[in-house]
């Protein structure tokens, strides 16, 4: 209580003395020092809230993640069911050699000819090419082309020739056909 007593007996000395600009100029600066403290303050803040934010994104973002991360594993395992279940390459060949006559001959194509090409690794895999050259009419060779994508034992055709051989609609058809075996410690490239 004294110390308000006290204050309020010096408010009547400083409004009688010449104080008055020098108190007037201590409360601007005054002011001034906490109006700059309050702003570093709030840009504190603002930065914080900024790091917040972002961090409740990159959460979000990463719990998005996860569930893509499952589909995406789910996607792959199905991708490796059409791999050839073969511990060599030249095993591999021979079943998709084997894949490609059925296909044919259920389709009623010539089968020509046929070379297996060098095996090549890729990331993890070894890709097994084999070149089929066929002949039959172009209904047939489309029908054995889906055939080819519906087969286990062969993931696609990397490469295809085709050449009219006459007016009836025969044509030669030069296909490379992949199968993909998974590479380990003993699987060879070429065997």
């Amino acid at each position: 209580m004294k110390a308000m007593t006290g204050i309020r007996d010096l408010m009547p000395r400083i409004s009688s003395m010449r104080i008055r600009p020098l108190v007037a100029v201590l409360a601007v600066i005054a002011s001034f020092y906490l109006y700059k403290y309050h702003k570093y303050i709030e840009g504190r803040i603002g930065e914080r809230m900024r790091e917040y934010s972002d961090a409740a994104v990159l959460l979000e973002k990463s719990a998005g993640l996860q569930g893509r991360e499952s589909e995406v594993r789910a996607r792959f395992d199905e991708l490796e069911k059409g791999l050839v279940r073969s511990s060599s390459a030249a095993k591999a060949a021979s079943l998709i050699e084997g894949s490609f006559r059925e296909a044919a001959s259920k389709r009623g194509v010539e089968l020509v000819s046929k070379r297996r090409l060098p095996s090549v690794p890729e990331n993890g895999y070894v890709r097994v090419p084999i070149e089929f050259q066929a002949r039959g009419r172009t209904g047939v060779l489309k029908d054995l082309l889906y055939d080819i994508y519906a087969s286990k034992e062969m993931s696609g055709v990397s490469s295809i020739k085709i050449r009219r051989i006459d007016d009836r609609g025969t044509i030669d058809a030069v296909f490379i056909v992949d199968g993909m075996i998974k590479a380990g410690d003993k699987v060879e490239a070429d065997d």
